[in-house]
């Protein structure tokens, strides 16, 4: 309680212990420091003191250019007459319980580069007599409950290269006068605060800061394209405010940029193509804007960790991993493998009984159309005399006799003028004219049988599609295998084929064809 005794004290440093029981008189020693007229430094920080600053606190040494009482227990009001302390140079109030304005007297204070007040409960207005301390280079007031509205007079602060007034109840337009300090170099924090308009175009003056957050406001408009001029800036956070428009393309001159975060706004248009082209990016944030087009997969979009569109219904492409749907003309490898499962497969499959559909139409249409039906294997034939006839087959010998059946009897033939071997069947006329005549007395029957022949190509018709249905199945377990599919082709195509080659034979009782000789042999051993 008698450190005042010391009085050509100069520095009194008791940082970082245990001192103080947060209790009212913990600062009572500061009286007895009235009577140490040389003290230039006070440091009491990271201890326990507790209890409100003395009013002796305004009467120390006007030597004093250091006070530092941070990161303790102390409350109250911030002393009305701090100003008598005109020599300050740094001034640590923050991470205590402070409370009520800052006072006016602050402004007297021209000394003064560094004021740290952040993590109290300091309300009210900032005072525009801030603005008279020219000197000033730190100014960190974040985590409070300051109100209205960013003096202007901020402006004035030439020498400031850091300004920390986040997380506070600030309302109004940021002041032009504020972002157009070129001074700014380490850091502009006005994230988390109540401010509305647009962003002024006097941010291009920003040529030397190297942090910009302006996130959580309710600032409007488009981005301006003069933030481009801050190619300085290594980070960039404009998240959760009301920006629209597009990504303007200035934006491609930072080159330094390391975290850009531009989510929760209402930007639109395309995600332009420079942003996978920036050198030094680690982060970039996109999320919930109403962006469309194709998301690029080069530089910062390789890496699906290392950046966010998530909320942007209309994007497209991309990174597979991102499981975004296909652009408009253009189909990725495992698009296009699930269309060839889903449509060209099953067409392929499905193509065998198309085609066997198309036969039974066509014998359909000719039963219909065709009175008199012909085989559909009787080709045309040569015209020859009975004298060449009997000559090539050696006056009908039996030596050339191939075949006898009830019709007729099949001898082979070598034909006189081109050497030519042929087929030459004998009817029996008395036969042919018995059956005949026994198909004029039933051609009253006629209709009927080509009502059975309707019925049994129904029959085939329903086997085919009951067949077509499940070879298309959606589900690929579902459907026939194609082992399967061309057994039961070649069993329905057998039967019915094999029923209209025994009409054939039955409507072409005389049949006079060229045999090719390659076949000759095998028609002797038949």
């Amino acid at each position: 309680m008698n450190l005042g005794s010391l009085q050509d004290l100069e520095r009194l440093n008791l940082e970082a212990n245990k001192l103080g029981t947060n209790k009212s008189n913990d600062l009572s020693f500061l009286d007895s420091l009235v009577n140490s007229t040389h003290l230039s430094q006070l440091t009491i920080a990271r201890n326990g003191f507790g209890g409100v600053l003395p009013d002796s606190l305004v009467n120390l040494s006007t030597a004093l250019t250091v006070l530092r009482l941070d990161d303790n227990y102390m409350s109250g009001s911030i002393p009305l007459d701090v100003g008598n302390l005109v020599n300050l140079e740094l001034i640590a109030l923050s991470i205590n319980m402070f409370s009520g304005k800052i006072p006016e007297s602050i402004g007297n204070l021209f000394k003064l580069k560094e004021l740290y007040m952040h993590g109290n409960y300091i309300s009210g207005k900032l005072p525009s007599s801030i603005g008279n301390i020219s000197e000033l280079s730190v100014l960190d007031l974040k985590a409070n409950m300051l109100e209205d509205r960013i003096p202007l007079s901020l402006g004035n602060c030439t020498k400031l290269q850091a300004l920390g007034l986040q997380y506070n109840q600030l309302i109004g337009m940021i002041p032009e006068q504020l972002v157009g300090l070129s001074s700014l170099s380490r850091a502009l924090y006005l994230n988390q605060n109540r401010l509305t308009g647009p962003l002024p175009l006097q941010v291009g003056n920003l040529k030397n800061l190297g942090l910009l957050n302006i996130s959580g406001n309710r600032l409007t408009g488009a981005i301006p394209s003069a933030l481009g001029d801050c190619q300085v800036l290594e980070f960039l956070d404009m998240h959760d405010n009301l920006f629209e428009g597009t990504i303007p393309s200035s934006l491609k001159q930072l080159k330094g940029i390391k975290v850009l975060d531009l989510s929760r706004n209402m930007l639109s248009g395309q995600i332009p193509k420079f942003l996978s082209e920036l050198p030094l990016i680690e982060f970039l944030n996109l999320s919930y804007n109403e962006l469309e087009g194709e998301v690029p997969t080069e530089g910062v979009f390789k890496n699906v960790s290392a950046f966010s569109i998530v909320g942007n219904m209309k994007l497209c492409g991309g990174n597979q991993a991102l499981q975004l749907p296909a652009c408009p003309g253009k189909v990725t490898g495992d698009q296009k493998r699930n269309h060839f499962r889903r449509t060209i497969l099953p067409l392929v499959t499905s193509l065998p009984v198309i085609l066997l559909f198309a036969c039974v139409l066509g014998i359909i249409y000719r039963l219909v159309k065709q009175t008199n039906p012909v085989s559909i294997w009787q080709d045309e034939h040569p015209k020859l005399s009975y004298a060449e006839l009997h000559k090539a087959t050696d006056g009908f010998s039996s030596t050339n006799l191939i075949g006898e059946g009830s019709y007729g009897i099949v001898y082979k033939g070598i034909l006189a003028s081109n050497g030519q071997i042929v087929a030459v069947k004998v009817l029996n006329l008395e036969q042919h004219r018995a059956d005949r005549k026994e198909e004029k007395d039933g051609s009253t029957n006629t209709q009927e049988n080509m009502n059975g022949n309707v019925f049994r190509i129904e029959v085939c018709m329903a086997s085919l599609f009951q067949l077509g249905l499940h070879c298309s199945a959606e589900s690929p377990r579902e459907r026939m295998d194609v082992k399967d599919v061309n057994l039961e082709l070649r069993k329905i195509r057998n039967e019915y084929v094999g029923q209209l080659i025994g009409r054939a034979n039955k409507e072409s009782p005389l049949n006079i064809g060229t045999l090719p000789s390659r076949m000759q042999l095998s028609l002797d051993q038949r």
